[in-house]
């Protein structure tokens, strides 16, 4: 499959892992969106949009932004953090989750 002027949104994009993404995915011809909490990279083949994914308003903002500007997105590499390690619920052999919280 070739990646030629597909339209990948990168999360966590300014991380080791992110950048190495972003980069290899520039090398294969795709369109680069690249949201991360922080910009410190500067690539003019990668369209940035800072938001922070532990503040849904700022995330709903940014993906507003993108949606204005893509008609499509071809492919997601979800390689965000979530920094708040409160917001999970632990799940043990010995603990159920209930089907609400799916």
């Amino acid at each position: 499959m070739s990646l030629k002027s597909k339209n990948i949104l990168v999360t966590g994009s300014e991380g080791q892992l992110g950048k190495n993404f972003c980069k290899k995915l520039i090398n294969l011809g795709a369109n680069i969106i690249a949201i991360d909490k922080y910009k410190f990279s500067s690539n003019k083949n990668v369209d940035y949009y800072c938001s922070d994914f532990n503040h849904v308003d700022k995330l709903r903002s940014a993906l507003d932004k993108i949606k204005g500007n893509y008609k499509n997105i071809d492919i997601l590499i979800n390689n965000s953090e979530i920094g708040r390690a409160h917001v999970w619920t632990p799940v043990t052999s010995r603990s159920r989750m209930p089907s609400s919280a799916w």
